[in-house]
């Protein structure tokens, strides 16, 4: 199985360049001379601009005539590059393994040598500590990273002296909440929560219909909301017909019916836009799903509605199920400099207290979410609660802004339409 990876990698690579920037892997990852030797001349073909070519690999280890045999088989046997990272997991998965072992194998030896007590311990931690060394990431220095810093937003004046942008993060089509966020934030998960009814999933439709007019791509996953319900939604917001007139299958006029068609056409102006409604799925494969659609649609924005559907093991607490789930979210946006818009149901408790608006702590009672979250936006409309105040109104709690000012916004919210803006 492994040496089957190893042949779809370097297959994979000699398909797409890219696909080695993306698994990260050093020739130490693979068991067979041919591979090893074939990814140790990928990665430096690669590094000096070259392109990743059957041909230029064999003429750089001339002494080797097999090489160029097991490239061409390579390259015929592999029918696409989107397993990459599937088969890149093995291999990481293997070598782990194999240095356990050999860890393992070496304390064996350590205490045969007549190693005690403290002194054994401490070899057993050098040696698991040499494990971990092992990773690709090392420290930069600090006059690096500062200056890497300053260019990015030296860029970022630039674009916005131009007029190419106006602010840094993604837009989520709410002006006002534009304004006191800057945008959905690249690099951090986000938590959009609210009671049932309240418009968390309005709100999620607004960024995404905001963002991928922008032209950045976006990735949806509606746990909850079937394909229909989710394409109700988006139809109802461009057509402007009601959405409990599309869902319940009332009668429309010929100018709504008009109207409904062209929306339905517009959508092909919509690219990079990925809906994915399945069930029974967890964090880690939200990710990898992500991750397969990022190289081809430019994803830079992934929308979970919501958290609490996400598959939970088996003897696994909820409130530690949610903040493994999150965590694994806020590791994935920040390796992929990506913006987690994670969807999350408040605790009933709120409901018990004369002000009803959320605080973070009915998060907190729904696990440890905002441990985990840099930033969090709770949904709330009074009407809800008190039939006095107006039903389009939508105030937007930011509770939670590690980079930046927390308070809240008024909104409007349009019941018929779902949409807030």
């Amino acid at each position: 199985m492994t040496r089957d990876s190893e042949d779809a990698l370097v297959g994979a690579v000699l398909l797409e360049a890219a696909v080695l920037d993306v698994v990260a892997l050093e020739p130490e990852h693979f068991t067979g001379a041919l591979p090893r030797m074939a990814w140790r001349e990928l990665l430096a073909l690669r590094a000096e601009g070259k392109p990743c070519d059957p041909i230029l690999v064999a003429d750089r280890c001339p002494q080797d005539g097999e090489l160029l045999t097991y490239l061409s088989r390579c390259a015929i046997q592999t029918a696409t590059a989107q397993h990459a990272e599937h088969h890149a997991d093995l291999l990481r998965r293997d070598r782990l393994t194999r240095d356990c072992r050999a860890a393992a194998s070496e304390i064996d030896e350590a205490a045969q040598r007549g190693l005690e007590g403290e002194e054994l311990l401490s070899e057993a931690m050098r040696l698991v500590a040499g494990i971990r060394s092992g990773s690709r990431q090392v420290g930069v220095p600090i006059a690096q990273v500062l200056r890497d810093r300053y260019q990015d937003h030296a860029r970022h004046q630039d674009a916005v002296a131009s007029g190419a942008i106006e602010r840094r993060g993604f837009p989520t089509g709410i002006e006002v909440l534009d304004r006191l966020l800057g945008g959905m934030t690249p690099g951090i998960a986000t938590i959009v929560a609210g009671r049932p009814g309240m418009g968390k999933s309005a709100v999620g439709m607004s960024i995404a219909f905001a963002c991928v007019r922008a032209g950045v791509g976006v990735h949806v996953f509606s746990l909850e909301d079937t394909r229909a319900a989710y394409a109700d939604r988006l139809l109802s917001r461009v057509s402007q017909i009601p959405c409990e007139v599309l869902s319940g299958g009332q009668k429309i006029s010929l100018v709504g019916q008009r109207d409904l068609r062209t929306a339905a056409e517009g959508a092909t102006k919509l690219r990079g836009w990925l809906l994915d409604d399945r069930s029974g799925i967890d964090a880690d494969e939200v990710v990898r799903s992500v991750r397969r659609s990022q190289r081809d649609l430019g994803t830079r924005v992934v929308i979970v509605d919501y958290v609490q559907l996400l598959k939970r093991p088996p003897r696994t607490s909820q409130h530690e199920h949610l903040g493994q789930q999150l965590l694994a979210f806020a590791t994935a946006a920040k390796q992929d400099s990506i913006a987690y818009v994670v969807m999350s149901q408040l605790n009933r408790g709120l409901e018990s207290r004369d002000d009803k608006t959320p605080k973070l702590s009915d998060l907190r009672e729904s696990g440890n979410l905002e441990e985990f979250a840099k930033c969090v936006i709770a949904v709330h409309r009074p009407w809800v609660y008190d039939r006095q105040c107006s039903e389009s109104e939508v105030v937007l709690c930011v509770l939670k802004k590690n980079q930046g000012q927390i308070g809240r916004v008024i909104a409007h919210f349009d019941g018929p339409l779902v949409t807030v803006r």
